[in-house]
């Protein structure tokens, strides 16, 4: 399965054309040229998948860091991957010598951290991670992280029960609101850092913020 994003309606456009030429088609049974307008509807939120030459459309947020995203551009007329920021940053320390030390870290592969991020993207198949280090040689972005709430079970005031951590480190349950004193939105690494049993909690940001 490939997803793509793209940043105006423009690229989408385009995108669309290359699909079409490839022989894809909306699960609908529309062309992908006769659909465009999914694009004024949901705009920079919006990515579509291919699988089996079949389109449909997603949130953004719900496959960043689970998928791999590319992002297509018209004006370079081009995809290229959209990664994050651990596979950026494992690339721009090899790229100089980049397919000896992917099939360096493959020969070691016993050797390598498995709880590492780099590890589960390197072990996963659906991220193509050979395919996509290479890729990343013609250009990459890094894709913007995924914010969930820690959302607890509603009381009698629905909007007080998200965690709240305050940047001295106090952790308090209120509302969602963002302030300068207390934070509300966290990445995965930092929700499972104050505990992993707050994880089970975890809401991402524009779920809730629907």
């Amino acid at each position: 399965m490939r997803v793509y994003h793209t940043e105006t309606q423009e690229d989408f456009n385009a995108l669309m054309e290359e699909l079409e030429r490839e022989g894809c088609i909306w699960r609908s049974g529309d062309k992908p040229t006769e659909l465009t307008n999914c694009w004024s509807r949901y705009g920079t939120e919006m990515v579509v998948y291919v699988k089996n030459k079949y389109l449909t459309i997603g949130h953004i947020g719900g496959v960043q860091g689970a998928l791999l995203i590319e992002k297509y551009s018209k004006s370079k007329n081009s995809k290229f991957p959209v990664v994050p920021q651990f596979v950026a940053d494992w690339y721009e320390d090899n790229k100089y010598r980049l397919e000896y030390s992917i099939w360096e870290y493959i020969y070691d592969w016993d050797d390598q951290d498995c709880e590492s991020d780099f590890y589960d993207f390197m072990n996963y198949g659906h991220n193509r991670a050979i395919e996509t280090l290479i890729k990343m040689q013609d250009g990459y972005e890094v894709g913007k992280e995924q914010l969930y709430y820690v959302k607890f079970v509603d009381g009698n005031n629905g909007n007080n029960c998200y965690l709240n951590a305050g940047y001295s480190g106090r952790l308090i349950v209120a509302d969602s609101y963002e302030g300068r004193e207390f934070k509300t939105k966290f990445t995965e690494a930092e929700i499972k850092e104050m505990g992993e049993r707050y994880w089970q909690f975890a809401v991402p940001v524009e779920e809730v913020n629907k």
